[in-house]
């Protein structure tokens, strides 16, 4: 089986004030939707929506090695992926 080619990209900005801006891209529509979030420092998570979509909750120390599980909800509705870093 061929592996799955990667087609949605999220670019995350960290401000010191605890805000998390960025975009999300679909390469297979073409298309970005902001990012706007913040980082709950005392929990160590960060948590985000894309436009008007979905929530993603991710552990802050995951991000930053580079690989995270994140928790995607959009209403009653909840899953699991895995985020990795490009270079």
């Amino acid at each position: 089986a061929a592996a799955a080619t990667p087609h949605v990209f999220m670019e995350l900005s960290l401000h010191r004030d605890g805000a998390v801006r960025g975009n999300y891209y679909d390469a297979l529509a073409d298309v970005v939707h902001p990012i706007v979030g913040r980082i709950d420092r005392d929990a160590g998570t960060l948590a985000w929506r894309v436009g008007n979509g979905p929530e993603f909750l991710a552990d802050a120390e995951g991000l930053a090695t580079g690989r995270a599980r994140v928790t995607v909800r959009k209403g009653a509705t909840e899953r699991s992926l895995t985020l990795i870093a490009l270079d």
